[in-house]
């Protein structure tokens, strides 16, 4: 029977942690929580990878309340974390034994910030917020420390969760309170709602993409899953821009409180969940295989799979108990 085997466990937090984000290019990982921080994470060494770990830097400073999400940029090179203070902070590394430097704050939300995530080439960066808003920002290729705010969304009307961006294409979908998924594209310069993606019962907190693009799957306080399928052209095998997506898959009694956190592997093709039933689960659209009490009796904030085709295997796990786990999937 498939299984995940806990490989490390890495301590050093204070408070709960909220997101974790793995490097896009080599083996190592940044994680964000409650005591304001967030830690870079890499092995010791090549040899012992990936079973020895260590923090190698802490970014704080820069924020005064909950880091509440935080993203490698594509090249690796940069951090961006958002924060509970409404703010958005970028950070750079200074040359000297991996460690980082605020280079940057992004403000103009409202109220806390929940999620930050980057395009697929780097060049924009979206946060969301409890302000119900979507913020697009794009980034100076003359000076990778400038943002500038191209566009603000105001179409949902609760608190929003969480942004993700199309794995190949300037497309960004947004989940939010009010229990909608919209798509968001640009035309001309302009950003708009290209489409509204309802069905779930109650707040959509976490959404991803799977490898090619053509398929979003969500997580929701319902305690559902739910697969969203992107529509081609009848006379071509291509998807318009504003193609619609419709519901082709809901994964019912898996999870029996909040699935927190959805993350698609863009290796194989496996979906893992976080959940507050303190639960990780493997799917593949059915369930595949389950980590019962992966944190203790503690919920289980968020579950991402490695993107490196060598480490694709491997799942890191965040709870309310303050670590991170990384664990193995045998099959």
């Amino acid at each position: 029977m498939p299984s995940l085997e806990l490989v490390v466990e890495l301590e050093g937090h204070a408070d709960r942690v909220w997101q974790i984000s793995w490097h896009p290019k080599r083996l190592a990982l940044v994680s964000c929580s409650g005591d304001k921080t967030a830690r870079v994470w890499s092995p010791l060494d090549a040899a012992h990878a990936p079973a020895s770990w260590q923090c190698v830097d802490v970014l704080e400073g820069a924020h005064d309340r909950t880091i509440r999400s935080v993203a490698y940029s594509p090249s690796g090179r940069t951090i961006a974390t958002a924060s509970f203070d409404a703010s958005t902070a970028i950070w750079e590394p200074t040359g000297k034994d991996g460690a980082f430097e605020c280079t940057a704050t992004l403000d103009g939300h409202e109220n806390e910030v929940k999620s930050v995530a980057w395009s697929c080439n780097g060049t924009l960066l979206s946060t969301c917020s409890r302000d119900k808003s979507v913020w697009i920002w794009e980034v100076d290729q003359q000076d990778g420390d400038d943002f500038e705010c191209v566009s603000v969304l105001q179409e949902h009307s609760q608190d929003v969760k969480m942004v993700a961006w199309h794995p190949h294409e300037e497309l960004l979908i947004s989940a939010s309170y009010d229990d909608t998924i919209r798509v968001w594209r640009e035309d001309d310069d302009d950003w708009y709602c290209a489409s509204v993606l309802a069905g779930h019962q109650s707040t959509v907190w976490s959404v991803d993409f799977d490898k090619e693009g053509r398929y979003i799957v969500s997580g929701s306080d319902d305690n559902t899953i739910k697969l969203w399928k992107r529509q081609t052209s009848t006379r071509e095998n291509e998807c318009s821009q504003d193609a619609s997506w419709r519901c082709v898959e809901t994964v019912y009694g898996q999870h029996d409180r909040c699935v927190y956190y959805v993350s698609w592997s863009k290796v194989h093709h496996r979906i893992a969940t976080a959940a507050g039933d303190n639960h990780v689960r493997v799917f593949e659209v059915t369930l595949y295989c389950t980590k019962e009490n992966a944190h203790g009796v503690t919920d289980v904030n968020v579950a991402v799979w490695c993107p490196l085709e060598e480490y694709g295997h491997l799942l890191a796990t965040g709870g309310d108990d303050g670590v991170i786990r990384v664990w193995q999937l045998k099959e």
